[in-house]
């Protein structure tokens, strides 16, 4: 009886006695130094302050914490720059390791109440994330009648927005305008006039304005119509035109600029009212 007495009391004492783990600073991190793989240029340099801010967390962390990867990949993808969250890590040397996804910017939506940063699927980024200079860094949609259906990270929720951004995104491949936009002198994607609550995919035909004041008949975005020439097809045309009339804008004023005949393009004077 005295042995199984004193077992019992011993197993009584001895976690009482155990260190707590946790509290231990080798296991202690700072939020600020969790490691990243690498964003691309327009995401804001303070953004692990802003997921830190944002979801409430503390500056140190205990790693042994319960559940502490999926809290921070749960913070994470509350940021509206984050698309997803890959993995959250504990490396060998006792630092966390986000492996993000990060949105990337397509375009500027221009509505009356001001200018709206988009990513490549047409959802809403911060816009206090950008400065003024930034909004010649990317191609305009204008003439979009809806504003934001959500708050940021949210789509924008309206089709015209959604297609507009995808071509942005290939006229400006990972914001590089010179490939194609400034080399062909691409003022801004105009937006079809159609009701973005009942608007059907074949309406959605955008046109681009140049610089000149032509306007260039695009279409839909790439990939959203087999019957239209292909992406590089429109290109070429736009191309040929360019080499055999010196530009799009010529000295004969603004041009209508048809792309997506089956056999060819047409051109016509803006101003005549039988090709409005």
């Amino acid at each position: 009886m005295a042995f199984i007495v004193t077992t019992v009391t011993l197993s009584i004492w001895l976690p009482m006695s155990l260190p707590n783990l946790s509290e231990q600073q080798e296991y202690q991190f700072q939020l600020k130094e969790t490691l990243q793989n690498r964003p691309n240029t327009w995401v804001p340099s303070n953004l692990l302050e802003q997921i830190q801010a944002e979801s409430e967390l503390p500056d140190t962390v205990s790693l042994l914490e319960p559940d502490l990867c999926k809290k921070i990949a749960l913070a994470w993808e509350k940021n509206p720059w984050i698309k997803k969250v890959n993995s959250v890590q504990i490396t060998r040397d006792f630092r966390l390791q986000v492996d993000a996804v990060y949105r990337m910017p397509a375009a500027f939506v221009e509505v009356p109440r001001g200018v709206y940063p988009v990513d490549t699927e047409g959802v809403l980024l911060p816009p206090a994330d950008f400065n003024v200079s930034d909004t010649s860094r990317l191609p305009h949609i204008r003439r979009v009648k809806t504003l934001p259906q959500g708050g940021m990270g949210s789509a924008w929720g309206d089709p015209v927005v959604t297609s507009g951004a995808r071509l942005a995104t290939y006229l400006a491949p990972e914001s590089d305008l010179e490939r194609y936009w400034n080399r062909f002198g691409f003022a801004a994607l105009i937006a079809p006039d159609v009701d973005p609550t009942t608007a059907t995919p074949d309406q959605l035909v955008f046109e681009i304005e140049t610089i000149g004041g032509s306007r260039i008949t695009w279409g839909r975005p790439p990939g959203a119509d087999n019957a239209e020439p292909s992406f590089n097809t429109k290109l070429t045309r736009l191309q040929d035109y360019v080499t055999r009339f010196g530009g799009l804008d010529n000295s004969n004023g603004p041009q209508r600029i048809d792309i997506r005949m089956p056999d060819g393009i047409s051109s016509h004077p803006l101003l005549d009212r039988r090709y409005q």
